[in-house]
């Protein structure tokens, strides 16, 4: 069995539902690995971290984070400095050894997952989701050696497009290491035969979008090839 020990501070839990692109993404793995989740939000200026167990299909005995900190992210390092040795105690006192870290999204939980895969000394890797990490890489200019380091050192990198491979890249340069493009699950996709329409009959074109950011979806295009089309 291969233990991993996720930081995840986008992950459905008791706290916040959340997307389930995170858990999901576990629910597909192997049965061959074993899964503790380390889920933490934001709550408020002020507060120490506590927190509660939750079971879900991934695994048992998970941990929901809540913290306190200042808004926009006015002592990131810190406070995720803070989270990282929070888990780190949490599952030294557990007896939980991981042989893998992961970080779900490079500007934030991939500062914990490096600390925390440092103190156990087993590798880490990196889920990259373009619209956070983008934004907050590029605004966190005193941050950027930091995420440059990240970028270069996980063992793996799991870009969830290409667009977020090729953003994060034109931020802090081409990675050296292996990056594999992940989609990113979800809970209705489902393989479908095609329907064979009646001679003479007009195209149809169909695409389900939530229409969610739809400014950085690249909808103009879009809509440009469904017109050519």
């Amino acid at each position: 069995m291969t233990t991993i020990l996720h930081c995840l501070s986008a992950y459905p839990d008791p706290i916040a539902p959340e997307t389930q692109a995170s858990a999901l993404l576990l629910g597909l793995t192997s049965e061959t690995l074993t899964h503790h989740v380390f889920s933490f939000k934001r709550a408020g200026w002020r507060g120490d971290i506590t927190a509660v167990s939750f079971d879900d299909a991934a695994g048992t005995d998970h941990r929901a984070m809540v913290y306190g900190t200042p808004p926009k992210g006015l002592k990131l390092a810190s406070t995720m400095a803070a989270l990282a040795d929070w888990i780190i105690a949490d599952a030294e006192a557990r007896g939980i050894k991981p042989d893998l870290v992961h970080g779900h999204k490079i500007s934030m939980d991939g500062l914990v997952a490096e600390r925390v895969a440092a103190h156990f000394n087993v590798p880490f890797l990196l889920t990259i989701q373009a619209n956070t990490d983008t934004r907050i890489i590029k605004t966190r200019r005193d941050l950027r050696d930091s995420y440059s380091r990240l970028w270069q050192d996980a063992a793996v990198v799991f870009p969830f497009a290409p667009n977020a491979q090729d953003a994060v890249a034109a931020l802090l340069g081409a990675r050296q290491g292996p990056v594999e493009i992940l989609p990113c699950p979800t809970g209705a996709d489902t393989i479908i035969a095609p329907t064979p329409r009646a001679p003479g009959a007009a195209p149809v074109i169909l695409t389900a979008f939530h229409l969610a950011h739809y400014g950085n979806k690249n909808i103009n295009t879009l809509l440009q090839a469904v017109a050519l089309a």
